[in-house]
């Protein structure tokens, strides 16, 4: 099941033109209370890098039974904006399943916006539950530590923290207010371990 998309993960990346760029790349474990084990989430991604300020992106995510995996492209038009599509699909216990993905990076100083947008077939005919969305807003006091706002569907929205120990990435985000219900869930918590290189 999950050996298709990890199969479309390796192929999108192993063209020779593409290896041979300058890249980044991360491996992220997080996960939500109060659920911590079902939560559990293990993602990754390479960037690369080409003229024009454009680059290849490609994610891959592991949950439980249910896997997802991403490629697509990015562009820095200007030195404070950058935007992302990509294309891919999911699979789990009821089969395979189309997908997108958009990006968007805006940056001002110590401020920061990103907002990352992911949606399933089924949204293109009118069912838009399925869309997940994490919304980013950003201050950067000091080199190691980002304090903000994430508003994730459907977990909820609420103040975050990272801590930014190069190539290590700690981050919380207390998340107690639904976005699209008046609902709020004061043990609503998100958390990960990123690492980059």
């Amino acid at each position: 099941m999950r050996t298709s998309i990890l199969a479309l993960f390796i192929f999108a990346l192993s063209f020779s033109p593409v290896a041979q760029a300058q890249h980044h790349a991360f491996v992220e474990v997080q996960s939500e209370s109060p659920e911590v084990e079902k939560g559990l989430t293990l993602s990754g991604g390479l960037s690369y890098q080409l003229p024009h300020n454009l680059s290849i992106t490609s994610f891959l995510l592991v949950k439980g039974k249910w896997a997802k995996a991403l490629v697509g492209t990015a562009w820095a038009p200007l030195p404070w904006l950058k935007v992302g599509a990509s294309v891919g699909g999911s699979q789990g216990p009821d089969g395979f399943d189309f997908r997108t993905g958009y990006m968007l990076f805006l940056k001002h100083q110590q401020f920061s916006f990103l907002g990352l947008v992911d949606v399933p077939r089924q949204a293109y005919t009118g069912d838009y539950d399925g869309i997940w969305y994490d919304l980013n807003l950003m201050y950067q006091p000091l080199k190691w530590l980002v304090i903000g706002l994430k508003d994730r569907r459907p977990s909820g929205v609420g103040p975050m923290v990272r801590f930014c120990l190069d190539p290590v990435v700690l981050w919380v985000a207390w998340v107690p207010l639904s976005s699209e219900r008046a609902e709020f869930a004061p043990e609503k918590t998100l958390f990960g371990l990123t690492f980059g290189f």
